[in-house]
């Protein structure tokens, strides 16, 4: 099942889940749960299985802060709606619900959105909100928007329970009463609360450390609830015009970092000036009988370097020329957008986005895709593919400097990620002139300086695995410079009167500098022998720590990455490359060997832990037992009082029947003692063979030593 999930395999998944809902306890409900547990123990996280919620009647309310469910179709309607009851009053927090594939139905049937008896999307989330839980805030980091539309089993639904209270003051049926302007879209399914969603998640990327985020106009409040689950943030606070949705929004997002207030987002006097970082106003621009006047007040409390993400319809115009929706006073473009930001603001990014189902873009897929940049006065947006809407991230400028430079840092880690996407899909050339980019624009400052280093070491692998030497070693030799030159900087500005640490550049981002830098300096030391140990030479420059049981870091493509190194390689260097890539390969097919065994082993130890919890299942069932015999007792004897003859009869054959029992529990006692007996023996075994495995490694070691 997990292979087929959206992150692709149980150890990825694993960390997405993490990384979606956290740690803590968790519990994995369904036949295939045995390989996500044994990631998840993997990291240290408090995982456990069970075959089936029948065995979970047992467990109390909130046992586990995450519950994964994997359903297997059938499961619709009533089955459906009782088991989403039972996950969750188990979760204290999160729920995880993985539908995996039926293959006796069509794909027709399986990949049907509505009126499918397997479990659609749509399905589950509405047992879910009638079981008390939303959508969680990052959902999307386990199922991206634009993979929405492939809804094709194994599905991936997350969400979290709802607070009690405002689960009483604001059911279902509240929302679906008061629907108006205002929606919660992480309690509604469909295409338009996904577009809704999504974009605040694309906000979370572009809000930094520490931030200070406003959502203007923020109706029911789910937009801070996303924004404050999914990034660094602060304090948050949501604005808008109306009462009753601010009073849902305190009652159902509000939280120690998260303010809500009651105001017109054209004129926000609470607000001091240059007081907030970060602005998300999500299509409000069009409502407001002034837009030009709520740009100008958004450009009064952000912060000079501060970031504005908007967006806003896409020539939403009938044949009037006019939107048909009544609410719209104005009819956007990209053209006016342009305009009206830019009397305030720099423009820095540009986002198309579409969701379908309406009456524009009507057969389009659920996408939100980069449209292009905008620097010193020139625009790179391609607006030849559709756009629903239009969404731009926007900068303040930094009094005096120019614009460019303000967005100079802000901007470095989507062009690293850029980069990054260039030289994982083969593009060498264009990704060796994407890091070459970014290391010139660091211009002696200590923020880009974490991405100029960490790009000059991937662009000396890159010339590297050319058979390029000399280059890569000038490209991290000047990455140990960047580096240098950095800490001198911390040196002189980091630490003010008194011993006072400059927060705005603190160890930890020096120490991604030193971490880059020594990156640099593994490769330079690795040099000499990647010619005559390229294996050895790869663990060296990459760093043994970082290198798994799959290759590099995340493992996988090391020898894909090789080879076409060696078809992009000068020809006096093809032969050189082709050794690199045939030993590279030769190592990976050794570790897969050792992979293997180490999987076996972890079965067998799954095997034996499914059997012990057997048992222990064995067990409460007895305890169950004896309560519901005491329990009986009680029930005889105050309807039998008086008939004391036949009571004592019917006591002396309970007597008899606890005596039963009760030598049933030692003999199953006798029988689990001889079973950890058995087990202990096996754990030997298994130690046994570790202790051979470890041998066996470093006799390959020693091998490939002498190799």
């Amino acid at each position: 099942m997990w292979s087929g999930t959206p992150s692709g395999g149980a150890h990825r998944f694993a960390a997405n889940l993490l990384c979606a809902c956290g740690g803590g306890s968790l519990l994995v409900v369904g036949s295939d749960a045995g390989a996500l547990v044994g990631a998840l123990l993997r990291v240290g996280v408090d995982a456990r299985n069970a075959d089936g919620l029948e065995g979970c009647s047992v467990l109390a309310d909130a046992s586990f802060s995450t519950v994964v469910a994997c359903i297997s179709p059938p499961c619709a309607g009533e089955r459906l709606s009782e088991a989403m009851v039972e996950l969750g009053r188990i979760a204290g927090r999160s729920v995880v619900v993985v539908v995996g594939p039926d293959n006796a139905r069509t794909q027709a049937d399986t990949y049907a959105e509505t009126d499918s008896p397997i479990a659609s999307r749509s399905s589950v989330d509405a047992a879910a909100f009638a079981a008390g839980l939303r959508r969680h805030p990052m959902s999307l980091g386990l199922t991206s928007y634009n993979a929405l539309d492939v809804d094709a089993p194994p599905r991936v639904m997350a969400y979290e329970r709802i607070p009690a209270t405002a689960m009483t003051d604001y059911p279902q049926q509240w929302l679906q009463t008061h629907h108006d302007l205002h929606d919660d879209h992480l309690r509604q399914s469909g295409r338009r609360a996904d577009a809704h969603v999504a974009r605040y998640w694309l906000a979370s990327d572009w809000v930094k450390e520490g931030d200070t985020v406003l959502d203007a106009a923020c109706g029911l409040g789910y937009g801070i609830g996303v924004l404050g689950t999914a990034s660094g943030a602060n304090r948050l606070i949501g604005v808008d015009g109306s009462s009753r949705a601010i009073d849902y929004a305190r009652a159902n997002y509000g939280g120690p970092r998260s303010v809500f207030e009651v105001s017109d987002v054209g004129v926000m006097p609470f607000l001091a000036d240059g007081s907030i970082d970060f602005v998300a106003s999500f299509e409000t621009l069009e409502h407001v009988e002034k837009p030009g006047e709520v740009l100008a007040e958004f450009y009064r409390v952000l912060s000079p370097g501060g970031r504005i993400i908007v967006s806003v319809p896409n020539n939403w115009a009938d044949e009037t020329r006019k939107d048909p929706n009544p609410h719209h006073l104005h009819v956007y473009t990209q053209a006016r957008l342009r305009s009206e930001l830019s009397e305030h603001f720099v423009i820095e990014q540009w986002y198309r986005q579409t969701a379908g189902g309406g009456w524009k873009c009507r057969d389009e897929p659920r996408c939100i895709e980069a449209a292009g940049e905008e620097a010193d006065g020139k625009t790179d947006v391609d607006s030849s593919r559709p756009a629903e809407w239009w969404l731009v991230v926007a900068v303040k400028p930094v009094g005096n400097e120019s614009p460019g430079r303000a967005m100079q840092a802000a901007r470095l880690d989507h062009r690293f990620a850029a980069a990054l996407r260039l030289m994982c899909s083969g593009q060498r050339a264009e990704a060796k002139a994407a890091f070459a980019a970014l290391a010139g624009n660091q211009a002696g400052d200590h923020a880009p300086a974490l991405w100029a280093v960490d790009a000059l070491r991937y662009a000396g692998i890159l010339h590297a695995m050319d058979g390029e030497v000399n280059e890569a070693r000038a490209l991290w030799l000047r990455g140990i410079e960047l580096a240098v030159l950095a800490l001198q900087d911390w040196k002189s500005r980091g630490i003010a009167d008194k011993g006072a640490v400059n927060l705005d550049f603190g160890l930890s981002e020096l120490a991604k500098v030193v971490a880059a830098a020594a990156g640099c300096e593994r490769w330079i030391a690795a040099l000499p022998r990647l010619i005559e140990q390229p294996g050895f030479a790869w663990q060296a420059g990459m760093g043994r720590d970082a290198v798994g049981v799959g290759g590099m870091g995340g493992g996988g493509n090391d020898a894909e990455l090789v080879r076409k190194a060696a078809e992009s390689a000068p020809a006096n260097g093809a032969a050189r490359a082709a050794a690199l890539a045939e030993q590279l390969t030769d190592t990976r097919r050794h570790v897969t060997m050792l992979e293997e065994a180490r999987t076996w082993l972890e079965a067998q130890v799954e095997s034996w832990r499914t059997e012990t919890q057997k048992t222990s299942t064995f067990l409460e069932r007895i305890t169950h037992w004896s309560k519901e015999l005491e329990e009986a007792k009680k029930w005889w004897e105050g309807q039998h009082a008086a008939e004391k003859v036949e009571s004592a009869r019917l006591w002396a054959a309970f007597e008899q029947e606890r005596d039963e029992a009760a030598q049933h529990a030692t003999r199953v006692e006798a029988q689990i003692e001889d079973r950890d007996a058995q087990l202990a023996a096996q754990r030997e075994t298994i130690e046994g063979m570790r202790r051979e495995q470890a041998e066996n490694a470093r006799a390959v070691q020693e091998l490939r030593t002498k190799t």
